[in-house]
């Protein structure tokens, strides 16, 4: 399941509704954000127990300066509502899949 979110308080409904989240901060205009997109839509369709993300942070950019977000795309895991892992640039769909087994 990939969810668009621009608004904080349905960011956090998510956040404190699942153990664990992966968010994808990216921005339209920036080319390994799109790369990315689709090898998080693979996952997802392979993997839709697991919530996903996608923060855009022209549209959102309170969420992005609460997390500090200074490059795109960043990928962070969040578990039981706190962050506990980021990733920055784009990644390879195995190498996306092992980020995230790593940190379940």
């Amino acid at each position: 399941m990939v969810v668009d979110i621009t608004e904080k308080t349905a960011f956090n409904k998510i956040l404190h509704s699942h153990e664990l989240v992966i968010v994808d901060f990216w921005a339209t205009w920036c080319g390994p954000c799109r790369m990315l997109g689709s090898v998080i839509e693979e996952y997802s369709n392979e993997n839709p127990e697991t919530p996903l993300v996608k923060v855009n942070v022209d549209e959102a950019k309170e969420l992005a300066a609460d997390f500090d977000i200074q490059s795109l795309p960043t990928i962070m895991i969040f578990k039981n509502g706190e962050p506990i892992a980021s990733k920055i640039g784009f990644i390879s769909k195995s190498v996306f899949a092992k980020y995230i087994d790593d940190h379940r």
